[in-house]
């Protein structure tokens, strides 16, 4: 991947997106960022697919445009180690406020390495996506809210929400649940707000940019649901609508949403300042629910990355059932190829990847909503 086709495969879009807005032109219409990418690179992009990103995400963007490519693409790459950076920080934070601000043992440790080195983490950055920048903006809100650190919290959310496909379960419990730092949540979610104006300057009809964007994007095979993974992948694999489709993922988040506010109902309910960040399983939950609500890349496993470090809280026993997904998310291509020589008569490789990859997720998912039902049912019985 170091030197294949995917390195770096998506940082023509930030830069050209970057280039768009200094001149005052608009990412989100279709002819004013083709012109700038053929300007820059004097042939345009196959798929033809425009900026399809968030208007959040335009805010680290802007700043490459003022680069040189060369000069943007290390600043990016950098921006992206910072990330990474971030996401320890805020997960080593989780683990001292956990511990009372003592030394942590050697397993949180372990664990804390097994999260960061997922290969998910490890290929955000060699393609240049911003999975990282979603996830480390989601735990560092979670860990801010615990010690009330508002600056924090807003950078956080706004960074979360470049990629809400990703983060959107976490958003919204916070915005909805997270009593104690809602000054904070709030002035963040009008920023992500106050974002939407990059999306309107220097285009006339900004609805309509979107819309056509979002068709060029699903219409690019890369793009295909039945090309990624997840629940929603899975259904459209087999065969499933669209319509039914959203509908079925849909139920289940909401489903699985509601179950985690009706574990959590007694503490929500007892203590105004409750913070989510005293829940794990919840915690894990809610990111692992990107399996569910939308068909995601490879890539976008990194989202799975605290559910990872989370499993050091469990019992032993829980691990060893949590092990065989996270090693299996841990280095997908590893297992997967070696299932596949088993199995290969009865599978054909595209399948036996939705089958795998989906299946992981889901089985993760599975487990933590059951851990979080025994939290909750102990917790009933004392």
């Amino acid at each position: 991947m170091r030197t294949g086709p995917d390195r770096h495969i998506d940082f023509k879009m930030f830069f050209i997106a970057g280039k768009c807005c200094i001149q005052g032109l608009s990412p989100y219409n279709m002819a004013q960022y083709f012109r700038i990418y053929n300007d820059n690179y004097h042939f345009l992009p196959d798929p033809l697919v425009g900026f399809s990103y968030p208007p959040a995400a335009l805010l680290y963007c802007i700043p490459l445009g003022f680069l040189s490519m060369g000069a943007a693409l290390r600043v990016f790459d950098g921006l992206n180690l910072l990330a990474c950076l971030a996401l320890f920080g805020s997960s080593y934070y989780w683990w001292k406020g956990r511990k009372g601000n003592k030394a942590l043992p050697v397993a949180a440790w372990a664990w804390l390495a097994f999260s960061l080195t997922l290969f998910p983490v490890i290929g955000t950055i060699f393609t240049s996506q911003t999975g990282l920048f979603a996830v480390a903006g989601a735990m560092l809100a979670i860990v801010a809210c615990r010690f009330d650190r508002p600056f924090v919290i807003v950078a956080g959310i706004v960074m979360a929400s470049s990629k809400p496909q990703l983060t959107a379960p976490v958003l919204l419990f916070l915005f909805l649940f997270q009593k104690k730092n809602r000054r904070a949540i709030n002035a963040a979610l009008a920023l992500v707000a106050l974002s939407g104006i990059l999306m309107v300057i220097g285009n006339p009809a900004p609805l309509d940019s979107a819309v056509l964007t979002f068709r060029q994007y699903t219409r690019a095979s890369v793009n295909y649901e039945t090309n990624m993974y997840g629940l929603a992948a899975l259904l459209r694999y087999w065969g499933a609508g669209q319509v039914l489709t959203h509908i079925v993922t849909a139920a289940v988040f909401f489903l699985i949403f509601t179950f985690v506010v009706y574990a959590l109902r007694r503490r929500l309910s007892a203590d105004p300042f409750f913070d989510i960040s005293a829940s794990p399983a919840a915690i894990a939950v809610l990111f692992t629910l990107a399996g569910v609500i939308t068909a995601i890349h490879w890539y976008d496993l990194v989202a799975f990355s605290p559910a990872v470090m989370l499993a050091g809280t469990r019992s032993r026993g829980q691990q060893l059932l949590l092990s065989p997904a996270l090693l299996g998310i841990w280095r997908p291509g590893f297992w997967r190829y070696r299932l596949a020589a088993f199995m290969f008569s009865r599978f054909h490789a595209r399948e036996l990847d939705h089958l795998w990859m989906s299946g992981l997720m889901l089985y993760v998912l599975f487990f933590y909503t059951l851990f979080l039902y025994r939290d909750q049912k102990n917790e009933n019985s004392i």
